[in-house]
């Protein structure tokens, strides 16, 4: 008898195929564990493909000056600070290390005439910073890394629609869903699951996202038990093809504009000077957006509702070489020749910067004995929103040393090696349980307050308060004259 449904066991199984997914699904090989990766629709169909005007990396390879911290600035500054600092952090950090990485794999990007990786102007960024490969960056991401992740050995099941994660008791376990060709049942027997399915396009009526992006992942990880924040973060792509009809939405790359393209109304006026008179094209995309908007809405639009994207002005080989997606997409779809004229564009949904909520450090104590760490203990160091928790665990905190407390030097040392802030130093060097005293620890305190005082970002440290830590007021009373400092109640 043929059973109602088929299943199948990994150790980790990934909802979703687009860049994230399969990295995801590349590093748990990496690491010995069974892989299956899920996708909705066929493998290297993803939004991803959507990156075409390149992979933002801070490596200098055109402009010398370019640094992660200019990376990270004018990331903070994009997103009004109010992105979360860690992430935007390592990404700023990382991102030369993933290019170096996709092309070791196989990656073939445009290059300088040194032969290093070629980078052109953006939206937003200071510097020349956007790592491409013509106007079809994002598929040649998807290519490497699909090929790279088959070529390891990741068990892909496409045209699968995930519907339900499945629970044991408070832990996640699996997930169902069905084939789409069949409408067979299928069930994926689990110790991990990550979820990859990208954003909620197809909420709106003009999108950038094909028919997949519905929200599946974000609804699967609610109705198991998941923290979504920031869903009102839909960011509109200023530049969409708006006509005809049919192609509405269709992306038209952001490096028409950074390769010189220019932004005019029906009036023949280059609008951006009024809305950001700096960047003018190149500023940011919700900047860009609303200005195209407003012009539309106020009567300067052009005669489809849009506005006028013109890159003519350059030579027609050259806009053939640097933009051969976009060449032919308006030729084929809207039998306008971009070498000779302009094209119309307007805003269309692009991006989901709200999701599901995940942690960016989530490291533990180690040198905590393992019987003492507290359940979920983290250390999260922030500068702005974000609590610094540290989680001490000692039965007792009398003036006499314990030598069952935590080695606060060693803290120290973890938050140089990993938090960057190599400006952190230990006044207690020494491993001898009189270093663990509470008066060391109120200087050791001390310490990292000035640490984080350099930074020009509002400063908070928080101790979580164990039941028997009777010396927390005194500890933060100590730490509140340089730095903002508050308590969590014990079981907090």
């Amino acid at each position: 008898m043929t059973p109602p449904y088929e299943t199948h066991e990994h150790d980790v199984l990934i909802v979703g195929a687009g860049g994230a997914g399969l990295r995801a699904a590349i590093e748990a090989l990496a690491q010995g564990a069974r892989v299956g990766l899920v996708c909705k629709s066929l493998l290297g169909k993803a939004h991803t493909v959507m990156a075409e005007g390149g992979i933002a990396a801070a490596m200098g390879n055109v402009d010398k000056a370019d640094d992660w911290r200019t990376h990270f600035r004018d990331t903070m500054r994009g997103g009004k600070f109010l992105n979360n600092w860690r992430m935007a952090q390592l990404h700023a950090q990382e991102a030369p290390e993933r290019v170096r990485e996709l092309e070791q794999w196989g990656a073939l990007f445009d290059r300088t005439e040194d032969g290093q990786i070629l980078q052109r102007a953006f939206g937003g960024h200071t510097f020349k910073r956007l790592c491409h490969v013509g106007d079809r960056t994002g598929l040649e991401l998807i290519r490497t890394l699909q090929d790279r992740g088959v070529q390891q050995g990741i068990d892909v099941f496409m045209e699968c629609t995930i519907t339900r994660l499945i629970k044991d008791g408070d832990r996640i376990a699996g997930a169902f869903g069905y084939w789409r060709e069949q409408g067979r049942f299928v069930t994926f027997k689990a110790k991990s699951i990550v979820i990859a399915t990208g954003g909620i396009g197809k909420a709106w009526k003009i999108t950038s996202n094909s028919w997949e992006y519905t929200a599946d992942g974000m609804a699967l990880a609610y109705e198991a038990g998941a923290e979504l924040l920031d869903m009102e973060f839909v960011q509109f792509h200023p530049t969409g093809m708006v006509w005809p009809p049919g192609v509405q939405g269709i992306l038209v790359t952001e490096a028409v504009r950074g390769e010189g393209g220019t932004l005019k109304n029906n009036r023949g006026e280059r609008f951006m000077e009024k809305y950001d008179a700096k960047r003018m094209e190149l500023s940011t995309r919700d900047v860009v957006a609303r200005a195209i908007y407003t012009e539309v809405k106020e009567g300067r639009g052009s005669i489809h509702g849009g506005a006028y994207l013109d890159i003519s002005h350059k030579p027609a080989e050259y806009v053939k070489k640097k933009l051969p997606s976009m060449y032919h997409q308006f030729k084929e779809l809207a039998d306008v020749d971009i070498t000779i004229g302009p094209m119309e564009v307007g805003p269309t949904c692009h991006y989901m910067m709200g999701g599901i909520r995940v942690d960016a450090d989530p490291l533990c104590l180690d040198f905590l004995p393992r019987a003492k760490r507290p359940r979920g203990c983290t250390v999260r160091i922030a500068w702005a929103e974000t609590l610094c928790r540290i989680c001490w665990c000692s039965e007792s905190a009398q003036e006499k040393p314990q030598p069952n407390m935590p080695n606060l030097c060693q803290a120290v040392l973890w938050m140089q090696r990993n938090c960057r802030m190599p400006n952190v130093k230990c006044l207690h060097r020494s491993n001898a349980p009189t270093a663990n005293s509470p008066m060391n620890f109120i200087a050791t305190c001390r310490t990292l307050c000035r640490a984080w005082s350099e930074f020009s970002a509002p400063k908070k440290i928080c101790i979580k308060r164990s039941a028997n830590w009777k010396n927390c007021n005194r500890v933060c009373s100590e730490c509140a004259r340089t730095a903002h400092a508050c308590l969590i109640p014990a079981g907090t």
